[in-house]
């Protein structure tokens, strides 16, 4: 055989032996499992298992896995390696280092992935009552990018199934989402309900809007941007309503309703099992130019506590706040609002950046209270 012959079976060998590895490891790829939403009063949840496979090059996937149940839990992320169209070993990894593998059996008649113990210990990713050892039924063949795989995996609406595929859609939830959170609290927005709970019942309802559409991704593209445009505009009133300068008659008597000293006494404890009394104090004192001084000391559990003072002025909302910029990047601005009710003084803390800026981890002041039973 002449070299130029020789050279050109090589080069269709091995070929072919990539063109191989490629459809082997094209059959692994894509959504496996099933989740089912459960029952629930507050944020939903869902119960079942999945595998993600993706990526796939040669004879290398990437892979993830999660397991939800109602005692246990369990996710881990690796690679696949892919021996041939029915047999692959996924190899779970944390910063590089491998824990362990499963030895994973595709049945094409299915199609299913059966998952058995190869080596190590997966306990590390498992809490007890979860297993990542059991059968995965196909569910679809393109990736889902929606950051819940749960949720796509229990998804039978066109709406979320949509959603889970695109990434563009998922980039325009994502900043959709993150706005709503900043809303949530602002202003007459704060409902009492939790905020995830709002989120969840807004895109709920911009998802049933668009699952009869004849074009779903353009109405979800339509509604999320709708949306949007309310919630920026929310957040601009908010801001001008605690910027903007309040009645000064108004003020003057709002100040002189809440000034005084406050403090309340409370049993508190910590980890360690011990029980103590707690203080809470505040004082507030009148000042000229609708504006009053304050000072707060607030005590939680496990001796984590809350402290801020300022100068909080009166604004056209109907409340004093007090800005004070953070070394937070992403909380820039401690927005502080004390809020005379019929009763006593509230507190509020819409952007989260005063909780950051001066509260332990348990601390708060979002409905915190003083009554005027507390002043002294």
């Amino acid at each position: 055989m002449r070299l130029r012959e020789c050279f050109t079976v090589v080069l269709m060998s091995c070929a072919s032996a990539v063109a191989f590895a490629q459809s082997a490891s094209s059959r692994w790829a894509g959504e496996w499992g099933i989740f089912k939403q459960m029952p629930s009063t507050d944020v939903r949840r869902f119960e079942g298992h999945g595998l993600s496979i993706s990526d796939c090059a040669e004879q290398h996937c990437a892979f993830s896995v999660l397991v939800e149940n109602k005692i246990g839990h369990g996710n881990a992320t690796g690679f696949l390696q892919v021996y041939s169209g029915t047999e692959a070993v996924a190899h779970l990894l944390v910063s590089k280092k491998e824990y362990c593998s499963l030895r994973m059996t595709l049945d094409p008649r299915q199609p299913s992935i059966n998952v058995r113990q190869d080596a190590g210990d997966c306990s590390y990713f498992e809490t007890p009552g979860a297993t990542f050892l059991q059968s995965y039924a196909f569910h679809a063949r393109e990736s889902y990018v929606f950051y819940d795989t749960a949720a796509c995996l229990a998804a039978v609406d066109p709406a979320m199934l949509t959603l889970c595929t695109s990434k563009e859609l998922f980039e325009q939830q994502s900043k959709w989402q993150l706005l709503f959170y900043k809303v949530a609290d602002l202003g007459e927005q704060r409902s009492g309900l939790a905020e995830g709970v709002q989120e969840q019942a807004a895109q709920d309802s911009l998802m049933q809007n668009c699952d009869s559409a004849g074009q779903v991704a353009e109405c979800l593209t339509d509604g999320f941007a709708q949306s949007t445009n309310e919630l920026e505009a929310r957040q601009a009133a908010w801001l001008e309503g605690v910027t903007a300068p309040g009645d000064p008659g108004k003020a003057a008597q709002a100040a002189a309703a809440i000034a005084g000293s406050y403090r309340r006494s409370f049993p508190n404890g910590d980890v360690q099992g011990d029980d103590f009394l707690s203080t809470d104090t505040l004082k507030i004192t009148e000042l000229p130019n609708n504006a009053i001084h304050y000072s707060l000391e607030l005590q939680f559990y496990n001796g984590h506590e809350c402290s801020l003072e300022g100068t909080a002025n009166y604004r056209r909302a109907g409340f004093f706040a007090d800005q004070q910029k953070t070394d937070q990047p992403k909380f820039p601005l401690c927005v502080f609002e004390i809020l005379p009710m019929e009763d006593g003084v509230k507190f509020a803390d819409p952007t989260g950046a005063c909780k950051m800026m001066s509260c332990g981890e348990r601390g708060g002041y979002n409905g915190a209270q003083f009554s005027f039973k507390d002043r002294r």
